[in-house]
This record gives C-alpha cells, sequence and structure tokens, in this order.
C-alpha cells in the first residue's frame, strides 16, 4: 500500500493488498458501542472488504467496501461495535481484499436512537404511501403503533408503506438498538384525491326559459366553479349548480371545475343557447272581467311559447300600472292583478319583435 493526495484534503491510502493491515495507538475513554465511519473509495466494480481489530479482537466485523464510481469517489460505510472497554489499545485496519482507497476512520459513540424524520407526512388516499423513518445511533429495529388499516411497517428498514383510507392518523413511530429506544410522533394525514367531474357533452337549451344543471364530481369537491357561462346563467359555488335564464343565444363552451384540498380537476361542457321557435299566435285571458276580491290572478293561456315574457299592463289613459317578466309554463301565464283599482286595462305581451295585446276588466263585488 501506499499514500496519496486525497481528494477531500491531506492524503489517503491506497494501492491495498488482501492481508496488509495498518496499526494505530488509541485511548478509549469512555466505555459503550461506537459507530465506525469508514471514508473508502474503490475504481473496481466488485465489493471489496476490510476489518478493524483491537487488541487483536475483531470489533466491526467484515466492512464491505462497494463500487464508488472511481479512486476519487469518496462513500462513507457505517457499522457499530460491541461495548468497548476504556483504556489505550492498539487498532489494526485489516484489509481483506485489494482494490479500494481508505480516507479516514471515525469513532463516535452511540445512544439510544432520535428520530429525525418529518413529524407530519400528508398523501393521497388512491396512491401509494411511502414514508422512511431516519434516526441516528443505528438503530437495530424499527416499529410504529397507530397506523391505519393499509399501511404497515418493515422493521428491518423503517420503511412505513401501503394505501390507506381518508383521514388523520396519530402515530408513534419507534427505533431500536441495543442501548434504547428513541420515539417519535408522526402526524400521517391521507386526503381525497383530485376531483373528478362527470359531465354530458352538449346541453341544449332555450333562451329565455330556466335553467338548471349540477356538477357532478367524486373525492369530496368543497369548491365549484364554471368559466365561460352565458349572461344570465350563475354557479353556486358551494353546491355546485348552475342556475338562471340566458338570454343571449350562442353556443358557449364552459369549462367546469371542483376543488378539494388535493388539487382541481376540470371538464368543459358545450351549452348550446337557441332562439325560442315561433310566436305566441294568440293568448286568451280568464277569467275577464277578473274579481281580484276572489281570484287575485289573471290567468293567460299562451299558444305556441314557453319560458319567459316581458309584460306590460297600462290603463286606459296609458298609464304605466305593472310592468316584469313572468314564466310561462305549459302554455300559462299567471299574472298578480290583486293590486289593480276597478277599470279597463291593456296586458301588453312581447316576445322578440313580436307584440300582442288584451284588454282586460278589473271588477270588485259591490
Amino acid at each position: 500500500m501506499d499514500i496519496e493526495v486525497c481528494a477531500e484534503g491531506g492524503y489517503n491510502v491506497g494501492w491495498t493488498n488482501a492481508g496488509e493491515w495498518m496499526e494505530y495507538t488509541v485511548n478509549v475513554v469512555t466505555s459503550g458501542m461506537y459507530k465506525i465511519d469508514a471514508r473508502v473509495a474503490s475504481g473496481v466494480n466488485s465489493s471489496k472488504k476490510l476489518h478493524i481489530e483491537l487488541d487483536g479482537v475483531n470489533v466491526s466485523n467484515t466492512i464491505t467496501v462497494p463500487y464508488s464510481g472511481g479512486w476519487q469517489s469518496w462513500t462513507t460505510v457505517s457499522v457499530s461495535t460491541p461495548v468497548l472497554a476504556t483504556g489505550v489499545k492498539v487498532m489494526r485496519i485489516v484489509m481483506e481484499t485489494d482494490g479500494f482507497n481508505i480516507n479516514k476512520v471515525v469513532f463516535t459513540q452511540l445512544a439510544a436512537p432520535v428520530i429525525t424524520s418529518q413529524p407530519t407526512v400528508i398523501a393521497i388516499s388512491d396512491v401509494a404511501f411511502l414514508y422512511a423513518i431516519s434516526a441516528s445511533n443505528l438503530p437495530t429495529s424499527y416499529g410504529a403503533t397507530g397506523l391505519p388499516a393499509g399501511l404497515s411497517i418493515d422493521t428491518i428498514t423503517g420503511i412505513i408503506s401501503g394505501i390507506a383510507a381518508i383521514g388523520t392518523y396519530n402515530v408513534q413511530l419507534i427505533a431500536k438498538n441495543s442501548l434504547g429506544i428513541g420515539t417519535k410522533a408522526l402526524t400521517i394525514t391521507i386526503n381525497p384525491p383530485v376531483p373528478v367531474l362527470s359531465a354530458a357533452s352538449i346541453i341544449e337549451r332555450k333562451k329565455d326559459s330556466l335553467f338548471t344543471y349540477a356538477i357532478i364530481a367524486t373525492n369530496q369537491p368543497v369548491h365549484y366553479a364554471a368559466a365561460g357561462l352565458p349572461v344570465g346563467l350563475s354557479v353556486n359555488e358551494t353546491t355546485g349548480v348552475i342556475t338562471g335564464v340566458p338570454t343571449v343565444a350562442g353556443t358557449y363552451t364552459v369549462t367546469l371545475s371542483a376543488s378539494n384540498v388535493s388539487g382541481t380537476g376540470t371538464t368543459q361542457l358545450v351549452l348550446a343557447i337557441s332562439e325560442i321557435t315561433g310566436v305566441p299566435i294568440d293568448f286568451v285571458l280568464m277569467p275577464n272581467p277578473v274579481n281580484p276580491s276572489t281570484n287575485g290572478f289573471l290567468k293567460a293561456s299562451v299558444s305556441g311559447w314557453q319560458g319567459f315574457a316581458d309584460i306590460e299592463i297600462v290603463n286606459v289613459n296609458g298609464v304605466l300600472m305593472q310592468k316584469g317578466r313572468v314564466e310561462i309554463q305549459n302554455g300559462i301565464m299567471l299574472l298578480d292583478v290583486y293590486h289593480l283599482p276597478a277599470g279597463a286595462y291593456v296586458l301588453r305581451l312581447k316576445n322578440g319583435n313580436t307584440k300582442l295585446a288584451k284588454k282586460f276588466l278589473v271588477q270588485y263585488n259591490k
């Protein structure tokens, strides 16, 4: 073996051969178990081996040196010792095979494991869960209590994996070695997946007709939106129900969305709003005369029209008495005339550019 300038600073030992060794005098000040960190490198694509002795006793077992990618590509391999007694000792580093370099060997006294991994984790219910317990002082086994159904822990590697149901779970992590046990609380939050929306690709409706449509989505949405709605329609952001009366004919591409804590899902809906075909060729008022004392509503039977109508009621002097927008359902339109005094009136009904008018009388019982 020989030394050379090390890329990490100082010098390293190289050109090792099987059976060679290096000896040092060391002083174990405190009795206990120790972690050995060997800084090694190998440019040979096969495993190499060494071990460490104190006063002729192998305290490391065989340390495997992996292929590191080059003679100056350094990596750390770690093992633990049994309990070492105090005192001055002869340390021997023994090369079991050739073909690797050594930069340094560091001894650190061990204690019970201290878990250092994150105390919270958030995942999605239909995605494979993976969480690794990290801990100092070379744990020899791991555990976890309070795991939800579907999750399990590899007690050797400390990896928790599986698929869990939606919810929040309080878990106790455990890491053990021969010196004691380390624990830490972990909160696992499993959220629903991003919402998936289902929608008819095209919906056809008439202008000036009452419109209702419910956005349907899976995975517990908490917020809804609809971008590109025609004038007259709006969406309830809590329920996802779109309602209103479209007032402008046309074809609209609407982007529907549903959101939860995991994200937002979208889909597109085409609304085809067409003009109302046909106009009211006639309408009949009944009863006529109408007596608000017994019936506060004047009924108009409209032929050839569904939806909404713009109406005006004027008296014989042309004074506007009532104006509004009234829905026609199954050819029937109801007008509240309870507030009108006795007299003659004209009802004007408008559909686009077409206007019709009918006279009616309001009479009260004497």
